[in-house]
């Protein structure tokens, strides 16, 4: 690592006595570095220009927002609204109504004593730079946490999805934010989630990162929406761990931003579990949208399937990547990839 590194990590790391979670991840990059366009997961995105524009960017600073831009920019989905404004948790602007279903919302911090003691980053190390910048750099996550046993009649309405906004607004100089979420649905439970990554015209940066557990028999259905403005750059990274039969549904759609990427790292740790992804890209313009997701299927019985869409416009670019891995000592996996392009 560069001295220069060196110096981006002293002004982007926050500067005290760090938990040790942060202090692996700082370590992680003082060891193996940001990515460069060598890097094989890498190849196909723009990363010269990311690293220029981490380069002179600066911790990001609150900054005020009103409800109705919010319902302008995100929508409005239910009751059950999280809001985070460049990284940081806005109660002021969340509606959360959940608790009384099985749910708990809010920061890591000020989840209840034995609520659920694993509500923690789960999955394996870190698997490029951003990922451990998110963790090194990044403040208290927030946490969505369903008990075991949390289901709705099938006959009766839909459950209200929860979801989760993050807005990045621009400084007087380039800001870098690192908003991170931690989802965790127990055993034999179902959840809906939305997250709305949107913004306002300027030189931003997203840092994202999202966990997510599934317990045995848990499902979850994931949306993903990725609407930031001109100027923004976002790099966004999803890690779900399954357990035995759960079923893990995701859509991830991908318009805004000047560049755009999103990872997406699956790994079925148990028999009988199922993933489902689909997504679909469309920049236009000069913009530059990259998918890559990585299917690790750790044991036996587990399906997955991938479809995801590009439209690309104009001068832009985009970029899919699929990886699949089946470990030698598991049987009967059914895996499954289609990309399209126009």
């Amino acid at each position: 690592m560069t001295s220069a590194d060196t110096a981006l990590l002293d002004r982007l790391i926050p500067a005290g006595p760090p938990d040790p979670p942060s202090l692996r991840a700082t370590n992680w990059l003082l060891t193996h570095g940001m990515p460069d366009p060598h890097d094989e997961a890498w190849r196909y995105s723009p990363v010269k220009e990311i690293l220029s524009r981490l380069a002179v960017a600066t911790p990001a600073q609150p900054s005020q927002i009103t409800r109705a831009e919010i319902d302008r920019l995100a929508g409005n989905h239910g009751p059950n609204r999280l809001v985070l404004v460049n990284g940081a948790y806005e109660p002021a602007l969340s509606d959360l109504e959940a608790h009384a279903d099985g749910s708990w919302i809010g920061r890591l911090a000020d989840l209840p004593p034995g609520t659920v003691s694993t509500a923690v980053p789960v999955g394996g190390g870190f698997t490029d730079g951003f990922h451990a910048l998110n963790r090194a750099a990044g403040g208290d996550p927030v946490v969505v946490v369903t008990e075991a046993d949390i289901r709705h009649d099938a006959n009766g309405p839909a459950p209200a999805p929860i979801h989760i906004v993050h807005v990045a607004l621009p400084g007087s100089e380039p800001q870098i934010s690192h908003p991170r979420t931690v989802i965790e649905v127990g055993a034999r439970s179902h959840l809906r989630l939305i997250e709305t990554f949107t913004g306002l015209a300027g030189p931003t940066l997203t840092n994202a990162s999202t966990t997510i557990r599934l317990d045995a028999g848990s499902s979850l259905h994931h949306q993903r929406v990725q609407t930031e403005a001109a100027g923004a750059t976002h790099i966004g990274h999803t890690q779900v761990s399954q357990a035995a039969g759960s079923r893990y549904e995701t859509s991830s759609i991908m318009l805004g931003a000047d560049i755009a990427r999103h990872a997406i790292d699956v790994t079925l740790h148990e028999p009988d579990a199922h993933v489902a992804l689909t997504g679909l890209y469309r920049p236009a313009g000069h913009q530059r949208h990259d998918t890559a997701v990585c299917i690790d299927h750790a044991a036996s019985h587990g399906t997955s399937t991938q479809e995801f869409k590009g439209v690309v416009d104009d001068h832009a670019r985009g970029s899919f990547s699929g990886r699949i891995i089946v470990r030698p000592d598991t049987i009967a996996n059914d895996a499954q990839q289609m990309n399209r392009n126009l």
